[in-house]
């Protein structure tokens, strides 16, 4: 157990949606806070009966098994396996990183992480859980308001908007199908299938991606035909029973219209199987590039993708585990589900059964409709009073094609006059990201965020806030509001990545808005503290260690300590980094990510000549490890980009956390 050893007013954190989003932003804040020394006070909000289900994870049907293998599903990105041991543990001896497990035990594995990380972190977290909905939401200077629906209220200094995928809302079906008895609009409300679960009638069930073969799963029995029915008429592919490593494209698609980029990913896909006999790898390997790919696009493009793409990405993305991929081919096999193309836009209703015609089919009746067309994907059409409160008041923006909310990278809410300590995650990003809601995604945003909140949190005494006082949204405060605190931003990368030119320009910057800055470049530092010190680990070590020092006191008094150094070894950066967390001094780690290709024609000092003649060794990246990080807090690509677009990414990362 841990205690808190400095009296400060604890930051309140405010987190509303208890599903996994919600859970792993709880996990990461209680982490960071032990990381940080810095007291938190976190308050979850959600109707739900359990912590860390959601939608997603609430089921308690074995055969809905998750659609990842369990070894990517771990909360931890610095620790992957660690929710195939807590299943081992805890449900499941012969787990294996391989397996594909029951949803129900990821909800509780969740809530079990974040239970464990809050005891952890002792008297530096305080954490309750409210069981409750929140309706609205305001502004009082940098303080949020929260109204509960029982109409009590919440202040926050943060709030973290983690209500997960927006109910569905059915927009194909008239109203007098939705309004029969016999038409099921969320399969996953509580007790929607208790109808269809109580009779041996014939169900259809609208729409064929993975919530479909859930249900298929729960509603089959003998006697029975589960019609599914979509537009595409495709169901989601099986992953493989012994998977291939992803593989990336070999020729570039970033900045690809869309229609250069269909052909050009099919071009992939083609090659992969040609090599690998597989089509796995090939679109595994277009994860890491999917946000990125998606960010390029015009909204037109967007929405032409959204027609015409759509449906064949996601049952190619999207797969079912191979054990309910092989359940699904047996009810096919025996004409116990039928899949259909068609619209369920003109089913006829009768008093008892329901009658829709596929296209080049016979009419066919069925005793209930389910809607599995899966989750809304625009706030402005939700029912959420929080959401709608966001909206109206302008605390929050739609984004692209009114899809989620409009965020910095950082997930931060863009609101109508600038920003607030408003965060999101998850669903509701998916109109900037697309992929978004998937764990892997998601944990990473959660720590960020807490990350974010944590490392800007004010630790002075904050006086409370009567609940009777009026409460007003507000601008938020000047960017030219000096911060308080300096603070240290390193920029590591190889030799002529452009780690000293980003530097300058954003001095520059920062220098005109009236900030106090200082550029620590690496070769003048070497030339001054660090003479005589040669190039072999120690030494490099021993600089570093010499320049992080440096960089605190600057930044201890006020000052924005920007170090374009290049830093090889993860560890000796992690030391730095440390030293800063334990003076409680904010530190960012930039990674300037241009490849070495790309830095060896640069070659601004000739390093990379003069060892290709053998004048030099021990060149960085070349005969000599660098260890790039795995987490940075942001990842510039020089090489793609000009000078004022990279200063411009760290500025509004500075921005976000409050340190200018």
């Amino acid at each position: 157990m841990l205690s808190s050893t400095r009296a400060q007013a604890p930051h309140r954190l405010v987190v509303v949606g208890a599903g996994a989003a919600g859970t792993m932003v709880v996990i990461h804040a209680a982490e960071e806070a032990v990381r940080r020394r810095r007291p938190v006070r976190i308050t979850l909000v959600d109707p739900g009966p359990r912590t860390g289900a959601g939608v997603a994870f609430a089921t308690d049907d074995p055969r809905h098994l998750l659609n990842v293998p369990a070894g990517n599903m771990s909360c931890l990105p610095d620790r992957p396996g660690h929710f195939v041991d807590w299943l081992v543990a805890n449900r499941d001896a012969t787990a294996t990183a391989r397996s594909f497990v029951p949803r129900r035990h990821y909800g509780d594995y969740l809530a079990a992480t974040s239970a464990a990380a809050v005891d952890r972190a002792g008297d530096l977290v305080t954490h309750r859980r409210l069981h409750t909905r929140a309706t609205a939401c305001a502004w009082h200077g940098d303080r949020a308001r929260l109204t509960l629906a029982d109409g009590s209220r919440l202040t926050a200094d943060s709030v973290v908007l983690a209500t997960g995928p927006l109910a569905a809302r059915s927009p194909w079906a008239t109203p007098e199908l939705r309004a029969s008895k016999r038409f099921v609009s969320d399969p996953w409300a509580p007790d929607a299938l208790t109808g269809p679960l109580a009779d041996d009638a014939d169900v259809l069930l609208v729409g064929s991606g993975l919530t479909a073969v859930d249900v298929a799963l729960t509603l089959a029995r003998p006697g029975r035909t589960v019609h599914v029915l979509s537009r595409h008429g495709l169901l989601p592919r099986a992953h493989a029973v012994a998977p291939l490593p992803p593989v990336t494209p070999t020729e570039p698609l970033e900045g690809l219209p869309l229609r250069p980029l269909r052909a050009a990913v099919l071009r992939h896909i083609r090659e992969v199987t040609r090599a690998h006999g597989d089509w796995r790898p090939a679109v595994d390997g277009l994860r890491p590039l999917t946000a990125r790919l998606w960010g390029a696009l015009g909204d037109e493009q967007r929405a032409e993708f959204l027609r015409t793409d759509r449906s064949r990405w996601n049952v190619a993305r999207h797969r079912m585990a191979p054990e309910t991929a092989e359940a699904v081919s047996r009810l096919r096999a025996a004409r116990r589900l039928r899949l259909h193309v068609g619209d369920a836009a003109d089913t006829r209703i009768d008093p008892d059964a329901l009658t829709f015609t596929p296209e080049g089919s016979a009419p066919v009746r069925v005793g209930w409709v389910v809607d599995c067309s899966g989750p809304g994907l625009r706030p402005a059409a939700s029912d959420d009073p929080l959401l709608t409160c966001l909206l109206s008041s302008g605390l929050a923006l739609p984004g692209p094609l009114g899809m989620g909310f409009a965020t910095t990278p950082g997930g931060q809410l863009r609101s109508r006059d600038g920003y607030r300590s408003m965060w999101t995650l998850g669903a509701h990003r998916r109109g900037e990201l697309w992929e978004t809601t998937a764990v892997p995604e998601i944990r990473q945003q959660a720590a960020d965020i807490a990350r974010s909140i944590l490392c800007a949190a004010r630790t002075d005494s904050a006086p409370a806030v009567a609940a009777d006082t009026p409460v007003v949204v507000a601008s938020p405060p000047s960017a030219r509001v000096r911060h308080r605190t300096g603070c240290t931003v390193w920029l590591t990368g190889l030799p002529s990545a452009g780690k000293s030119s980003v530097a300058r320009e954003l001095a520059t910057r920062l220098r005109s808005e009236g900030h106090r800055v200082e550029v620590l470049d690496g070769d003048e530092m070497r030339s001054s503290l660090s003479t005589g010190l040669g190039f072999s680990r120690e030494d490099r070590d021993t600089h570093v260690r010499r320049v992080g020092m440096v960089a605190e006191v600057l930044a201890r008094n006020g000052v924005i300590a920007l170090v374009p150094v290049i830093a090889p070894y993860r560890a000796n950066r992690e030391s730095v980094r440390l030293r800063h967390d334990l003076a409680r001094i904010p530190y960012l780690e930039i990674h300037v990510a241009a490849p070495v290709e790309v830095c060896s024609v640069r070659d601004v000092k000739g390093l990379y000549a003069k060892q290709a003649a053998g004048a030099i060794k021990g060149l960085t990246g070349v005969d000599d490890p660098y260890e790039a990080p795995e987490r940075p807090d942001l990842r510039l690509h020089t090489h793609r980009e000009p000078v004022s677009v990279s200063a411009d990414g760290i500025h509004l990362m500075l921005t976000e956390r409050g340190l200018i």
